[in-house]
Parts: C-alpha cells; sequence; structure tokens
C-alpha cells in the first residue's frame, strides 16, 4: 500500500470525528457557561441589593418615632439579605430623613445614619442639612416626610472579569405612616 492509498484511506474514516467536534467546541462551552454564571451573579446582586434597600425603607416607616438601635439592628440584617455576597468592606447602607423646612424651600435632609458596612463612600441622598436629591415625581410638603434607603457596593466579577468592577446602588423611597419622622429618637 502506497502512502497515497493509506492517506485517502485515512481521509475517509468517521471514528474520531466526535471526539474532535466536542475538543473544538469544549472552550466555547466553558467561555458560554462562565458567562452565564458571572451575569447571573451581577443580576441576583442587584436584586438582593434592590430587595434589602426597600426593606429598610419599609421598616424605617412603620412607627412613628425611629430609635438609633432600631437603624442598627437594620443595618446588621442587610449583611444576611445579600447574603451569598459579603458586605464587610465592599458595601454600605444609609437611610436618610427627608423633609422641607418651608414651602417651597425644595428637600432637605434632616437626618442621616450609616451602616452594615465599611465602604469608603457617601449618601447619593444628600448630607445632613444639605439639599436633597429626589426623584422629581416625589413632591414634598411641610407636612410630609420621606424616608430614602440607600445600599451600595463595590461589585468585583468573580470569575472572568467580563463584567467590570463596578459601584451599584439602589435606593428605595417610603413615606413615613405616621408624622413626619423630623429626627432619629
Amino acid at each position: 500500500m502506497t502512502a497515497t492509498a493509506a492517506l485517502r484511506r485515512l481521509w475517509h474514516r468517521e471514528e474520531g470525528v466526535a471526539v474532535v467536534e466536542f475538543a473544538l467546541t469544549l472552550p466555547l462551552l466553558i467561555g458560554l457557561s462562565l458567562t452565564g454564571f458571572e451575569v447571573s451573579s451581577y443580576a441576583m446582586l442587584n436584586i438582593k441589593l434592590q430587595h434589602a434597600a426597600t426593606s429598610m425603607a419599609q421598616l424605617a416607616t412603620m412607627e412613628e418615632e425611629l430609635p438609633a438601635t432600631v437603624l442598627d439592628g437594620m443595618f446588621e440584617s442587610v449583611s444576611h439579605i445579600v447574603k451569598p455576597f459579603t458586605f464587610g468592606n465592599q458595601g454600605r447602607a444609609f437611610v436618610t430623613g427627608i423633609g422641607e423646612a418651608a414651602a417651597g424651600a425644595g428637600p432637605t435632609v434632616n437626618w442621616q445614619r450609616s451602616g452594615a458596612g465599611s465602604l469608603p463612600t457617601s449618601s447619593a441622598v444628600g448630607a445632613p442639612g444639605g439639599g436633597a436629591s429626589v426623584p422629581k415625581e416625589l413632591t414634598i410638603s411641610p407636612t410630609q416626610a420621606l424616608v430614602a434607603a440607600e445600599v451600595v457596593y463595590n461589585y468585583q466579577p468573580i470569575l472572568l472579569g467580563f463584567i467590570p468592577t463596578t459601584t451599584v446602588r439602589k435606593v428605595a423611597y417610603f413615606r413615613p405612616r405616621f408624622g413626619t419622622l423630623p429626627s432619629l429618637s
């Protein structure tokens, strides 16, 4: 048998085709799986942060007074809500009381407290004594108030870095059910 005949016979054999195709598609399958994991992790973090902000705002507006000890308990629960993500030095939560001193004066930050983590960041809502940044749709009069709960997290990709390191910020606004919560008790 000549070399040409042996090559021609080998060329028409099909026993290893599946193995070769699998070897060619395996890197693509692994890449798609890792990308899917990373994207779903990022989406889950967003959902958990929004849930934490909404829960804190809802709890803060349930009573006529808001003791600082209650806020400390809410901050402690944030790290449990966002699990399996570690909140520690990658996150921080803020609860802010917003009111309007006089008609037409604009929203101001009456009080603010932060906790649940040690991420060096400030609130996007504003600082105590200053103006408050609230959506246009939320109007405030001197007899009304808002409580804003804000959760900030510095997201770092787990596996491949398809999603860049980014700061995720979720804010929830609720009106107090009783009174205006002008200060912490």
